[in-house]
């Protein structure tokens, strides 16, 4: 903690020290990049996408995996992001 010249106190957070996000606000966080995520990957989905039979599954499951995130894991600190084919 600081206090300045006029004995405002100033918090121990430093410049670089991010602020604590909620639950929630971790969860929204989350989201956005499942979201992004997915829509990277929106092309692997298509029928005339260049994937045999074999690669386009693995997408298919690593997309489920991304869309099953919220339910998975009950606390946003625990997910575990499933690695891309």
């Amino acid at each position: 903690m600081e206090v300045t010249n006029d004995n405002t106190i100033l918090s121990n957070r430093t410049k670089h020290e991010q602020p604590r996000l909620t639950e929630r606000s971790k969860w929204t966080l989350i989201r956005q990049k499942r979201n992004r995520l997915l829509a990277e990957c929106d092309w692997t989905q298509v029928p005339d996408a260049p994937l045999d039979e074999k690669r386009r599954e693995a997408w298919r499951r690593y997309r489920q995996a991304l869309r099953e995130i919220p339910q998975r894991f009950e606390r946003a600190d625990d997910v575990a992001w499933p690695e891309k084919p």
